[in-house]
């Protein structure tokens, strides 16, 4: 599991996002979270996740509003869409919706 940092609130994981690798996104998300605003997280590199990494990144996507922001996920692989469908979890990666009058939530 690769974590790219980039400018604009943005972190990129890449390869495994599995139990050998939780403890590692965790800090990184939390990390970038506890800076406060929104997180966009790009899921586009990801090979492989199991339920330990859909955990880590549901439980920062929960906690962000606790910390005044939001975490945006984006450009989710469509295998790990289907994975998540068939696990009725579907909803809770899609990216969260732009509220009317252009503001975000």
């Amino acid at each position: 599991m690769t974590t790219t940092r980039s400018s604009g609130r943005r972190i990129a994981l890449s390869g495994d996002v599995t139990i050998a690798t939780a403890a590692q996104v965790r800090a990184e998300l939390l990390g970038a979270l506890e800076q406060g605003g929104d997180l966009r997280v790009d899921l586009a590199k990801v090979t492989e996740i199991d339920t330990a990494g859909l955990q880590v990144l549901l439980h920062g996507r929960r906690l962000a509003p606790h910390l005044g922001g939001a975490v945006r996920f984006q450009r989710c692989p469509a295998a790990l869409r289907d994975t998540l469908a068939v696990a009725g979890l579907g909803g809770d990666l899609a990216p969260l919706p732009v509220k009317s009058g252009g503001g975000r939530r």
